[in-house]
């Protein structure tokens, strides 16, 4: 059981190193390309924060499947025991 969570949040580790919120968080004011007007600045800002949203919710995503995972690898030997303890009478 340890294993299988520290599994997971290695995976979680690894998506949100994959998706990269905190560099898009840490460069939302830098300006894309280096171009330092006021247009580029503003939409560099906004580009920035669409990724950032997009990016939170698909880390999100991944953090559930596999919490959800987790649940499922938890639960499917007592599920498995309880229902070969239901269908044992009919077995014999």
């Amino acid at each position: 059981m340890v294993l299988a969570l520290k599994w997971v949040l290695r995976e979680i580790a690894g998506a949100q190193e994959f998706l990269g919120v905190r560099i898009w968080v840490a460069n939302i004011f830098k300006p894309m390309y280096g171009q330092t007007d006021i247009a580029s600045k503003i939409i560099s800002f906004f580009m920035r924060v669409v990724q950032i949203i997009l990016r939170s919710i698909a880390f999100i995503l991944f953090s559930i499947f596999y919490f959800l995972l987790f649940i499922i690898y938890l639960a499917l030997p007592i599920i498995i025991i309880r229902e070969t303890i239901i269908h044992l009478p009919t077995l014999i």
